[in-house]
């Protein structure tokens, strides 16, 4: 299920795009943390309910063995 989200990207400009709401979420915590990839895997704020989803994952979700990552 595709949403269309306004996101801002790391020049400041809106953009119009269509996301699922999964990677909704990673963008959103891509711009919380100041377009910075490595600073959303080290996010502090535990207690943000996107957290779990931070990384583009739902909680729970297994990686297949063998893949990597």
């Amino acid at each position: 299920m595709a949403i269309q989200h306004t996101i801002k990207t790391s020049t400041g400009d809106l953009e119009r795009v269509t996301l699922t709401p999964v990677k909704a979420i990673r963008r959103n915590c891509l711009e919380c943390s100041n377009f910075q990839w490595s600073e959303v895997k080290r996010c502090p704020i535990v207690n943000c309910p996107l957290y779990p989803y931070r990384l583009g994952r739902r909680p729970g979700e297994v990686e297949p063995e063998g893949a990597e990552a």
